[in-house]
């Protein structure tokens, strides 16, 4: 029964900067970092370069965030609370439902894609009829469903729970993209040209003279391709939900959203140097002009023919996980919007109540599953 209107503040430093890198480092970095190659034909080289770009831009969010913080304005609903008390409850509840509308759809888009991931994955580990589940409307469905309110009941059972999972989400991302960088840092042009000929029996020279450009090109980097990755650090909001829950979140708050941007910046820069490094770009933008070839132009697609049979399937695998791990920080900053909208009297007070003994928004997670499913 949900009986009261109180969140616990259980939630660490290490749990937060876990909320909002986990939302940061997704597929922005394991798909869009090199499929922008077919989608901005030119982006070429410059992909480390915008990665950085994004990395200074988010910094100052970071330091309008701090300035919020230092001000007392910390509490479930992060942008809302900053901005409901410093301007309007109105206006900030225009501006946070339409991206609470946003988060909400990529609850139902990613649970209609995470099957597709297993799928690849469940293929790579020799799992065909697995895979063929997971591609069949049947299996899309059953695994969306469970996926949506399974990581729903997570967040029910406390936040605590989903702390600890989102840390393990997070060093699992961290892992993964440590050994791909080793994997991209190690692997040269030319032995990644070889691995290509023996696995596909595809020559890298003449994937690379079907890119559509030769050249790089600053305008097409910055006007864009750079929008298109810049999506990739959107994430860093979800740390500021945490402000009912944090302990010390004044001090906590300020703290992680630093340690978030500098983290995700540095990884997003060194993975794409890595990626390019051993992938000629052009060698991407002549594979995405290809619908049989599409499905390579990820990073664990390109890396995976460098890589052992053995680890390309771990790899797929873990990236799956890392789609569906999303859930996580996503139902975070969902339900707690919701929360401060109810606690505000802007929608029935009903959606601030918080479960007796777990102490959790309930309704107002149940409200952020019905809409994404």
């Amino acid at each position: 029964m949900a009986s009261s209107h109180q969140l616990t503040r259980v939630l660490g430093l290490l749990s937060i900067i876990a909320f909002g890198l986990t939302n940061e480092i997704a597929s922005g970095l394991f798909f869009v970092s090199t499929q922008i190659q077919g989608s901005s034909a030119g982006v070429g080289s410059l992909v480390p370069l915008l990665m950085i770009v994004g990395g200074v831009i988010t910094l100052f969010t970071v330091i309008a965030y701090r300035f919020f913080f230092a001000s007392g304005l910390v509490g479930a609903g992060g942008e809302y609370v900053m901005i409901s008390r410093s301007v309007s409850p109105g206006i900030a509840f225009v501006v946070t439902v339409l991206a609470w509308f946003g988060f909400t759809g990529s609850l139902g888009t990613l649970s209609y894609a995470a099957p597709s991931f297993l799928a690849s994955a469940t293929h790579a580990m020799g799992l065909t009829g697995l895979g063929a589940f997971f591609t069949s409307s049947a299996g899309i469905i059953l695994t969306g469903l469970i996926i949506i309110w399974g990581l729903y009941a997570v967040h029910v059972f406390g936040v605590r729970l989903a702390g600890i999972l989102v840390v393990v989400a997070m060093f699992l991302v961290l892992v993964v993209s440590a050994v791909m960088m080793i994997y991209g840092f190690s692997t040269t042009h030319a032995s990644f040209d070889a691995a290509l000929a023996t696995r596909l029996h595809l020559s890298a020279k003449v994937l690379a003279a079907k890119a559509p450009v030769q050249q790089s090109s600053i305008r097409v980097a910055f006007e864009a391709a750079l929008p298109t990755l810049f999506f990739g650090y959107l994430g860093l909001s979800t740390a500021t939900q945490t402000g009912g829950e944090a302990k010390n979140p004044t001090t906590s708050l300020a703290k992680a959203v630093l340690i978030i941007v500098a983290l995700v910046t540095v990884v997003y820069t060194l993975f794409s140097f890595a990626v390019y490094h051993a992938v000629p770009w052009q060698v991407i933008a002549g594979m995405s002009t290809s619908k049989a070839l599409t499905a390579y132009t990820t990073s664990s697609g390109l890396l995976q023919f460098v890589m052992p049979p053995w680890l390309s399937a771990l790899i797929n695998l873990c990236v799956a996980l890392i789609v569906i791990k999303t859930f996580l920080p996503i139902y975070l900053a969902q339900s707690r919007w919701v929360y401060a909208w109810g606690q505000d009297k802007l929608i029935p007070p009903a959606f601030s109540r918080t479960h007796a003994k777990y102490k959790t928004p309930v309704l107002a997670l149940t409200l952020s599953a019905i809409v994404g499913f």
